[in-house]
């Protein structure tokens, strides 16, 4: 964390994310308080209880001084609004894929405005960037797992039969990614391809 911090100097943002891989609480102040030495920005899932317990955050939030941005492991609008009024994280993780779709994502962000609370969107897509545009109070568009020497990112499937992508290769200089403009999500899916990989089926009727 310091050599990232002495590299990049004073100005840019940085955030560090455990993983929930931190082995105890004090593990997570230890790492917290050098987050507060550093000046980042926030500091995301630190221990290993999966960012189950408001009540263990809002301690760790006692000991520290960087915010906490928390909740990637709990699903749904009720129990993430309890964990924001819980004290339980400074910025709530919200994603579209697990909050109950576009609607249950612009829920969270309308409620954590409504409370004076930032979001964060969970990783990347077509939804999270229509999403995010229409998020005021929201900060950056997740690139996971990519690095400008390994510009394939190994959490896109291969389904887009456009120009859609989210590697590193598909920001733009001005460090922005462009919200699809085409119908519905505004992407192309590659149906042909995503029915190859077909196993099983089952229809409910």
């Amino acid at each position: 964390m310091s050599a990232v911090r002495e590299r990049v100097g004073p100005d840019m943002k940085l955030m560090n994310d455990p993983a929930s891989s931190l082995k105890s609480f004090m593990d997570a102040v230890e790492v917290g308080r050098a987050c507060d030495d550093l000046g980042f920005f926030w500091y995301e899932d630190p221990y290993r209880d999966a960012s189950s317990s408001a009540v263990a955050h809002k301690r760790l939030r006692g000991f520290i001084r960087t915010p906490l941005l928390i909740a990637e492991h709990i699903r749904g609008f009720e129990q993430k609004a309890d964990f924001a009024l819980a004290g339980g994280t400074d910025i709530m993780h919200i994603d579209p894929e697990l909050d109950g779709g576009i609607t249950g994502t612009m829920k969270l962000a309308h409620f954590c405005d409504a409370i004076g609370m930032e979001v964060q969107l969970h990783t990347a897509g077509p939804m999270h960037r229509h999403c995010m545009a229409a998020i005021a109070n929201t900060h950056f568009y997740e690139l996971g797992l990519v690095r400008p020497d390994k510009p394939a990112n190994p959490l896109q499937p291969p389904i887009y039969a456009d120009d859609y992508g989210d590697e590193v290769g598909n920001v733009g200089e001005d460090g922005c990614v462009p919200v699809p403009a085409g119908p519905g999500l505004g992407v192309a899916y590659d149906v042909d391809r995503i029915n190859s990989g077909e196993v099983d089926r089952v229809e409910i009727r």
